[in-house]
């Protein structure tokens, strides 16, 4: 039906509508389908900020379809376009997928980070999506005995969520009733009941601070961090750890080099260095290697 329309950017917004229904529906192949031929014109077209946003519905396909290398692979170079337009608020949105992804993969310490960073992204612009990463910060919390933040984050979910008549996804709902099962598990109904309602109260500076101290315990508690300090981990320069966390967000050498202000053979001089420290001889290999580690 979608093929009748002349206009390639009006079949593409046409396309995009079907996917988004197959989507609510969990019709995940038929969505992929959709959204890959919407991908097709955009990238005929030329569009970035079109492209990072087609691709963040392609890495929560992929989610949905139980493959999560695909999906963590597709938000990262969805964050890549994106980027070259300065779309934040969908850059946010990439951190909260990646941070839902880690969490499926038990990666706490890079999901609280993730949804500390989306936190910040979607304050930074206004966005009224800012009761999702706290939803996921409750949810990590939960993995480091923190159920009294945990529980106050969720009092200040469900404050968010009646102010902005926001509503979650399927995934985001699973996180939230997770972290909820879990600070009434570890503190008893009365004790979570007190600590939801004082979270109800607590003003935007709070919930910074409470995702901070967050981040910072379930970085402690994460075993392949214990003991040195991430940015000095294998030997890598701060400078080197900021490549290697663009690279794996799938920017190329010159969108690197863009980012950070710097020539593309500084970087990969850089790149050489990392693959020297990290033992490993190529992009993919220094990425895998630095999350095995505890870098990234």
């Amino acid at each position: 039906m979608w093929n009748v329309v002349g206009d390639p950017v009006e079949r593409a917004m046409t396309v995009h509508a079907l996917g988004r229904i197959e989507l609510a529906q969990d019709n995940w192949d038929a969505a992929a389908v959709l959204y890959e031929e919407e991908l097709a014109v955009w990238r005929e077209i030329g569009d970035p900020g079109a492209i990072g946003i087609v691709l963040i519905e392609l890495g929560e396909v992929a989610f949905g379809q139980g493959d999560l290398a695909k999906a963590r692979a597709t938000m990262s170079e969805a964050a890549g376009f994106l980027r070259q337009v300065d779309e934040r608020t969908w850059l946010a949105a990439t951190d909260l997928y990646l941070g839902l992804f880690a969490v499926a993969e038990r990666r706490f310490a890079e999901a609280a980070r993730r949804y500390r960073a989306c936190l910040a992204g979607y304050a930074e612009t206004g966005d009224a999506f800012l009761q999702s990463p706290l939803a996921g910060l409750a949810r990590v919390a939960i993995e480091v005995g923190r159920a009294e933040a945990a529980a106050q984050l969720l009092g200040v979910v469900d404050a968010e969520l009646e102010r902005t008549g926001m509503r979650f996804d399927q995934f985001e709902r699973l996180g939230y009733d997770q972290a909820k099962a879990g600070a009434r598990a570890a503190l008893g109904e009365e004790a979570f009941m007190g600590a939801y309602a004082s979270g109800r109260t607590l003003n935007r500076d709070s919930w910074f601070e409470k995702a901070d101290a967050i981040v910072a315990a379930v970085e402690a508690a994460d075993p392949a961090r214990q003991g040195r300090n991430s940015d000095t981990a294998a030997g890598l320069t701060p400078r080197e750890r900021d490549i290697l966390i663009l690279v794996a967000d799938g920017l190329s050498d010159r969108e690197v080099a863009d980012a950070l202000f710097i020539g593309q053979g500084t970087v990969r001089s850089h790149l050489t260095s990392i693959f020297g420290k990290l033992e490993v001889g190529s992009r993919t290999a220094a990425i895998a290697a630095a999350r095995q580690q505890g870098i990234l």
